[in-house]
């Protein structure tokens, strides 16, 4: 076993190193963070075999042995930025199956030996069985709305999927929009923040998220086909999904920038880091740059805020009712 993970440890490291040493800023990253989460992926399904292997050799399957590995989070979207988490969950037939519990023990081990043998490479593990699901809280469940079936048993990951979507309220994520009542943590949770949080900041990847969570419950469609409910069922204009794209892209290439400058985890753009960033990724003045910044993020909260709107007003008569326009910035702030 000690070979099979000197081997996996060597393949993440140079694949890595492939993947990130000369990445070009002229176009999106969406190709380059697929195949980073693509490399994950290969190795998730070479621990699960070996897992596979040294479970039958500690109990014998029965009839209903089975296990899913999916990807959760921003690995699940296929969306693995340099240092973000690489967050899984093991859905398991029976909790108190032997071959399972093996399966889960030799593979939890193999997942730290590989994934944490880089520094600053964090892992998300959970155990999470599906009868279980109506207990989890809603960050919880949240992150499963973008499971993504890696390896093992299938149906157990689209069962888990259906069921979180029982589960999960569109009104919980709702009440996560609010912002603070603390007057400091609102001060600092603003759109217009001289040092931007890309991830979790308003108008910033977060607010993508959730209002594509909000849609995916609405209008009961998977990530897949998410953009075509949104045009047909929920009256968005191609042109104003095509602004959410743009916008969509322009944060995902800062923040992996902005991870590969730092050298670890990091999502806010700090002032040192913005005059590089300007001038790296769009040859301008730090001061345009975040202008088109601030555009960006005026759109993705926009696209929060109509989320909302058509949470709040409903599927009259069973049909879903065109929104009709977009939601401006708020009144009182600079457009």
């Amino acid at each position: 076993m000690n070979k099979k993970i000197e081997l996996l440890q060597r393949k993440f490291r140079e694949g890595r190193s492939e993947l990130f040493r000369h990445v070009t800023w002229s176009s999106s990253c969406h190709d380059l963070l697929e195949a980073h989460a693509a490399l994950v992926d290969g190795l998730m399904k070479e621990i699960y075999e070996a897992s596979c292997q040294a479970a039958d050799r500690k109990a014998a399957r029965s009839g209903c042995s089975a296990l899913a590995i999916v990807a959760t989070g921003s690995y699940g979207r296929r969306e693995l930025h340099p240092y973000s988490d690489i967050d899984i969950a093991f859905i398991p037939s029976e909790e108190e199956d032997p071959w399972v519990e093996a399966l889960v023990h030799t593979a939890f081990r193999l997942v730290m030996d590989v994934f944490l043998s880089l520094r600053d490479v964090h892992v998300g593990y959970s155990f999470r069985p599906i009868a279980e699901a109506s207990a989890w809280d809603v960050r919880t469940k949240t992150a499963l709305l973008d499971l993504r079936p890696i390896c093992g048993d299938r149906a157990l990951a689209d069962r888990l999927a259906l069921r979180i979507c029982e589960v999960l309220s569109p009104l919980d994520l709702m009440l996560e929009c609010r912002p603070p009542a603390d007057l400091e943590l609102k001060a600092r949770h603003c759109l217009y923040s001289v040092e931007p949080n890309l991830k979790e900041g308003p108008g910033s990847l977060r607010d993508l998220h959730r209002a594509r969570w909000i849609f995916k419950l609405l209008l009961g469609s998977d990530s897949q086909h998410l953009d075509q409910a949104l045009r047909d069922r929920a009256g968005i204009p191609q042109r104003q999904l095509a602004e959410v794209r743009d916008s969509a892209d322009w944060f995902l290439r800062a923040r992996t920038w902005l991870h590969l400058a730092a050298g670890k985890l990091s999502d806010v753009l700090i002032t040192n880091y913005q005059d590089r960033i300007a001038r790296e990724l769009s040859d301008c003045p730090a001061q345009e740059w975040l202008s088109q910044h601030l555009a960006h993020s005026e759109t993705l909260a926009g696209f929060r805020e109509t989320a909302v709107r058509a949470l709040l007003q409903g599927p009259p008569d069973g049909e879903w009712r065109p929104l009709g326009g977009w939601i401006p910035a708020p009144e009182g702030h600079p457009s």
